[in-house]
């Protein structure tokens, strides 16, 4: 690791202090070589702690921890003046996929290209934040977040958002959660729902003796799908739906942990079913309830029944217009040429919360991983569009709060 030294004021304006100064490749290596993905025995405090003691180093900046889950917290970093801007990033990487070539947590460089997990996803866009720092002396309205379990649950978003609401009014918010050095200012919703559903059993030699529960909720699904077509609009494009778990069969009551005993013999009509709907909504007309409801309606014309259901998320389409980013397009065109990335091709992006919460202020995502390559094995970060991703933000810091 590249390693320089540079000189900052201590909090009194006096009394020098050196430290090493990481530039943007060390920073991103750095970070791709703290493992921080969530599997119970690894998770984000490790990275944690490393970005808190980075920042620490600025002393224009106030430095806290935002304790959130089991001793994992965000580190939350802002100037003394009213937040005219909210940089923020996840701190969290997916688990190790099958296939990797390399070592993902040892970073290599090779052909121009950072290879590691979490080099496109996204330690590569909170190198570029953090390296930025080090050329500003202060700022004039940023806050930064730094936040946990965005691949997982949204835990760190949602305790930010939990916390802050109503107490900060940010005028733009910007995620280093993107890719291909391209704007996004949209996403499409996220909706997940387990369902549980009751038919009646009977012979297998007479199938209409019963109600076959894993027939039926196939076709409540195909039901469902042709319902969700009209729930499509020109920004964001069709809503989509992913049946993302199924199991049925006979119901022979439940085990110590409560959960389900299913038969699997072949000469019995299934009279229980349970499936995961994934659903991405192009409209803010489209929520939970209103699945549920044509779910539950065609299940009781047909003679069955809905027994359970839970929502696990129920979030709803995010869209800025680029009309309201016209400031902010021109700094970025100073660096590299404008490219919009389709929310439709997008997963769901947590800036939603943000822009939904504070009050639909201006978001957007910039960053220079490869969007094609996110959750995958042999990820990996072109160098060319990290340093670029840098200047984006040193530009934008610099116009907007220097």
């Amino acid at each position: 690791m590249v390693e320089r030294l540079f000189v900052e004021q201590d909090a009194a304006g006096s009394n020098p202090v050196s430290h090493p100064k990481m530039d943007i490749i060390d920073l991103t290596k750095k970070l791709v070589s703290i493992p921080s993905y969530v599997d119970g025995q690894t998770d984000e405090k490790e990275i944690g702690k490393f970005i808190y003691d980075y920042l620490k180093k600025f002393s224009w900046l106030k430095v806290s921890k935002q304790p959130v889950t089991n001793g994992r917290f965000n580190i939350i970093a802002k100037d003394k003046y009213p937040i005219k801007l909210l940089l923020i990033g996840h701190i969290d990487t997916v688990q190790p996929r099958q296939g990797w070539k390399t070592d993902p947590l040892k970073p290599v460089i090779k052909k121009g290209k950072i290879y590691g997990l979490g080099a496109t996803d996204m330690k590569s866009g909170l190198a570029a934040i953090l390296s930025t720092l080090q050329k500003l002396e202060k700022t004039r309205g940023l806050m930064l977040l730094f936040y946990i379990d965005e691949e997982y649950d949204f835990l760190g978003s949602k305790k930010f958002i939990s916390e802050f609401k109503g107490k900060i009014e940010p005028k733009l918010i910007i995620s280093a959660d993107g890719s291909d050095l391209k704007i996004g200012t949209g996403c499409r919703g996220l909706i997940e729902i387990k369902f549980a559903v009751e038919g009646r059993s009977g012979h297998a030699a007479r199938p209409k003796s019963g109600k076959n529960a894993i027939d039926w909720s196939f076709t409540a699904i195909n039901n469902l799908k042709n319902y969700l077509e009209k729930f499509s609009t020109k920004e964001l494009g069709k809503t989509t739906i992913n049946t993302a778990f199924f199991q049925g069969g006979l119901n022979l009551g439940q085990d110590k942990n409560n959960q389900l005993i299913l038969g699997q013999e072949g000469n019995n009509v299934a009279d229980v079913a349970k499936f995961t709907v994934d659903i991405r909504p192009a409209s803010l007309d489209l929520n939970a309830t209103k699945v549920i409801k044509k779910i539950e309606s065609f299940l009781n014309i047909n003679g069955l029944k809905l027994i359970n259901k839970k929502i696990k998320h129920d979030l709803s389409p995010w869209l800025t217009k680029k009309s309201e980013i016209k400031k902010i397009a021109k700094i970025i065109k100073k660096q590299t040429p404008i490219k919009h990335s389709f929310p439709n091709d997008t997963g769901f992006i947590d800036v939603q919360m943000f822009w939904e919460t504070f009050n639909k202020v201006p978001c957007l995502t910039f960053g220079a991983g490869e969007g094609k390559l996110a959750h995958k094995p042999n990820e990996f970060v072109k160098i060319k569009n990290l340093l670029k991703t840098g200047q984006v933000f040193q530009k934008v810091i610099n116009e907007l709060l220097c």
